[in-house]
């Protein structure tokens, strides 16, 4: 199960996976471009990120303040996956 192939899934967003430097999250946030930010996990699913402390300053990322979230779909569609209220391929019944 991935989150890349559940968001392009979705064909909602351009989706891509890359390395992202401090220094460019600095300047997106500066240029109030970067709306969200999230970790992932097989034990935390998806967790929001809303601020980063990074060489003695604080970072704000608006993850929970937008109006429609990502990272809070992502975190619904898996846990629906994942405990069986919807079915998908990646799941498998067990009775």
């Amino acid at each position: 199960m991935s989150i890349l192939e559940l968001s392009h899934q979705w064909n909602d967003y351009k989706v891509t996976e890359r390395k992202i430097t401090m220094p460019e999250i600095v300047q997106l946030s500066r240029e109030k471009r970067i709306l969200e930010c999230f970790g992932s996990g097989t034990a935390c699913i998806v967790s929001p990120i809303s601020n980063i402390h990074y060489e003695g300053h604080d970072i704000h990322i608006p993850t929970l303040e937008q109006p429609n979230n990502v990272c809070l779909r992502l975190l619904n569609k898996l846990s629906d996956i994942q405990y069986g209220r919807i079915e998908h391929p990646w799941a498998r019944k067990i009775e």
